[in-house]
């Protein structure tokens, strides 16, 4: 019987059956297109007031995110501060389509 690779064959219970597992696997993610994702993605929010009027300041940050989850990590921990400095909604946008938003911020009082 042949396995994966020459000189993979099994040897016992354990040992050459976990090299050709291990095999059979750099196989398959060598196969495996891999996208790094950089600055330019651009997942980035746009900030707007209670009356839907853009708000921009050097405070707010402009720059883009590598993911979607980096954006709305970053919400998660800004909130507060946008919503005191007079930010009442914002919107979250790939390049330039708007993924969702506007969603109106509250401190829930």
């Amino acid at each position: 019987m042949r396995w994966g690779h020459p000189g993979c064959e099994p040897a016992g219970l354990f040992g050459g059956g976990q090299r050709v597992f291990a095999a059979r696997i750099l196989r398959t993610l060598s196969a495996v297109p891999i996208r790094v994702a950089s600055m330019t993605d651009g997942w980035r929010w746009t900030y707007e007031d209670a009356h839907g009027t853009p708000v921009s300041g050097v405070e707010l940050v402009t720059t883009a995110f590598p993911t979607q989850s980096d954006a709305e990590s970053w919400l998660g921990e800004q909130w507060r501060s946008l919503f005191a400095g007079g930010v009442a909604a914002v919107t979250l946008h790939r390049h330039d389509t708007r993924v969702y938003g506007p969603m109106l911020l509250s401190d829930g009082g």
